[in-house]
């Protein structure tokens, strides 16, 4: 009577806890949401495993009320175990924000963004484009550094990620960078108005403390990841 699934046990179940467990209507399954996921991509693989239907994620994300304004940057990226008989978009909206605060939002955390200078939504979104930009742990300080430094000094940041997440794709055309859009920061100054992806805490605790150095531009090495500045 055992089904298909993955199960939560504790060392503190008796033998007869744990058959009750693994002899249920179904298992929990194990549900990973990667560094960088878009909410449309969290919603995707929602979809893929028989959770949702088309867009239902996508839907409360961008009309369930949260205390923030936009969920998008606040869906923390991590390892959970849901159960299909009690899923819910909403509520799992809102253990992906909590997830968030425990984990990024720690008091070094907060204290680090209080002395900085910058609001919390400016950190967010600066992860999110970290994230997306950088394939390395090691080179996210640097490359916040960069963008901050435009950021402060008036420049377009002109960010290949945050035109992807206009377009959906992977690639960036010159005609891609003309789109009118508040996203396209080829265009405009300044951060776009919401984070473009979720980000993990090496991008967020990069956007909190960022390096100083005297490059101003970087691009990326498609073979290796490798991140080269000039």
């Amino acid at each position: 009577k055992i089904p298909i699934g993955r199960f939560v046990l504790s060392p503190s179940m008796t033998p007869y806890e744990i058959i009750e467990t693994i002899t249920g209507e179904a298992g929990q399954i194990v549900f990973t949401i990667p560094e960088g996921y878009t909410s449309a991509q969290i919603d995707d693989k929602l979809r893929d495993e028989g959770l949702i239907e088309d867009d239902e994620f996508l839907h409360c994300v961008q009309n369930c009320e949260f205390e923030y304004a936009s969920v998008e940057g606040h869906l923390f990226p991590d390892t959970y175990f849901i159960d299909p008989n009690t899923f819910s978009s909403e509520g799992f909206i809102a253990r992906l924000i909590n997830t968030f605060e425990a984990k990024a939002l720690t008091e070094e955390n907060l204290a680090l963004i209080g002395s900085s200078g910058r609001t919390l939504d400016e950190i967010i979104i600066a992860a999110s484009i970290i994230e997306r930009e950088v394939f390395l742990d090691d080179d996210m300080a640097l490359v916040s550094g960069i963008i901050w430094k435009r950021y402060d000094a008036g420049w377009a940041l002109g960010m290949c990620s945050t035109i992807n997440y206009i377009t959906g794709k992977q690639t960036v055309t010159y005609e891609d960078t003309e789109i009118d859009s508040p996203y396209n920061t080829y265009q405009n100054t300044g951060f776009p108005p919401t984070a473009i992806s979720n980000p993990g805490l090496s991008a967020i605790e990069a956007a909190i403390s960022p390096e100083s150095s005297s490059y101003w531009f970087f691009l990326n090495t498609q073979d290796t990841g490798e991140t080269i500045y000039a």
